[in-house]
């Protein structure tokens, strides 16, 4: 029950989308090192999102936990600046997804996808693959919170950062952004 989904833009680019389209109200970061940290401060800086961070120094882990309120929980699998490994992933809700930052990670670190609904990278890492594209695989319930934000006519979504577009597209092997 996930999809995949592809878009032009990088892992960068994703931050900004994961924050305006699968964030209802608040989000929770684990913070282990650099890339944990930028996810975070992009929720941080839009005015609409609560956050709250857990965070440890650089090259220490956290095992992620669930945090009651929150709609998403963010950690990456392998954090890109530190090599701290993700061992295991918090039990969702009905109202939270797990959102995985994967970039360093994905195919190289054991881990259950099923576990996660929005488990994402850039496959410039791990395959070797030209910078600027990501991955998502997403769940159902990751599906309906995106278009249910969409559908919330008083939050502007630019197209770029519509998951619709994006889920859409992905579905005929092609990216909206080209």
């Amino acid at each position: 029950n996930h999809h995949w989904v592809l878009g032009n833009g990088g892992t960068t680019l994703l931050f900004d989308l994961i924050a305006m389209g699968m964030v209802e109200k608040q989000s929770a970061h684990f913070v282990t090192g650099e890339f944990s940290q930028k996810l975070y401060h992009t929720h941080r800086a839009l005015p609409w999102i609560e956050t709250e961070v857990k965070e440890v120094p650089y090259g220490q882990g956290l095992t992620p936990e669930f945090i009651a309120d929150e709609d998403l929980l963010c950690f990456t699998l392998n954090e890109t600046s530190t090599g701290v490994i993700a061992d295991t992933f918090p039990e969702a809700t009905e109202q939270c997804l797990i959102a995985v930052d994967a970039t360093s990670g994905a195919a190289q670190v054991p881990c259950d996808v099923n576990k996660t609904d929005l488990f994402f990278f850039s496959p410039q890492k791990v395959f070797a693959a030209e910078g600027g594209l990501w991955v998502a695989i997403l769940s159902d319930k990751a599906i309906a919170r995106a278009r249910k934000i969409e559908a919330d006519e008083k939050r502007y979504i630019p197209g770029i950062f519509k998951w619709s577009l994006a889920i859409d597209n992905g579905s005929k092997n092609q990216t909206y952004n080209t």
